[in-house]
């Protein structure tokens, strides 16, 4: 009897390590892209534990209209048996760029390019009151030098364009900023792979899925 009560599945989990939930996110195809890197990756990815990390991912609308509140409703549930994400990861496909690109800064502004649903926002900024510019929580140095330690070309950049990855990016900080423990936010751009266009696209250069992995 006291054995059954010392090893209770609650008491067996509440005994157990906590492992680290890290979010994933990546976006839909839209426009020219016919097949989203990113959405591969996160699928790819999605619950799996990578050295202690607990990985779950979300693929997100190419949407103005949706993408804050279901970004909200992701936090709100978490990562595995509802434990608050520890580290939020963005992906988004930079179209032409030779490098994987990890983001130091997301800034209050849109552009008015329309999105997956045809829409424009109705304003150039994100939020009315915001600050200009939110910087990211990861050490972008560190993942910068072990990207090309790995062979994988990668630079730091001061900008995550005016499109709906800066919009997340910014939303993102944003979220976690009211939040107790927040967890942290980066940003990471990266190339077109051999499947994101259409035959008919040309586009250098691109790389074979197994790099983004």
């Amino acid at each position: 009897k006291m054995l059954e009560e010392k090893y209770t599945s609650q008491n067996v989990r509440e005994r157990m390590p906590r492992r680290t939930q890290t979010l994933i996110t990546g976006f839909e195809a839209f426009g020219k892209v016919q097949s989203n890197p990113t959405d591969r990756i996160v699928r790819a990815l999605s619950y799996t534990c990578i050295e202690g990390q607990e990985v779950v991912g979300y693929v997100l609308p190419v949407s103005y209209t949706y993408l804050f509140d279901w970004l909200r409703a992701i936090l709100e549930v978490g990562g595995r048996g509802g434990q608050p994400f520890d580290t939020l990861l963005h992906l988004g496909v930079a179209l032409g760029s030779p490098h994987w690109r990890v983001e130091e800064l997301a800034r209050n502004e849109c552009g008015q390019a329309p999105d997956g649903e045809g829409k424009t926002p109705l304003q150039s900024w994100i939020t009315q009151a915001g600050d200009f510019l939110l910087s990211g929580s990861l050490p972008t140095e560190a993942i910068v030098n072990d990207l090309n330690a790995n062979n994988i070309p990668t630079k730091v950049s001061m900008s995550a364009g005016d499109y709906l990855c800066n919009y997340l990016y910014y939303r993102s900080l944003e979220l976690v900023a009211g939040m107790p423990n927040p967890p942290r936010v980066g940003f990471l751009h990266v190339p077109a792979d051999t499947e994101t266009f259409d035959s008919k696209v040309m586009s250098a250069p691109v790389f074979p899925f197994e790099t983004h992995l």
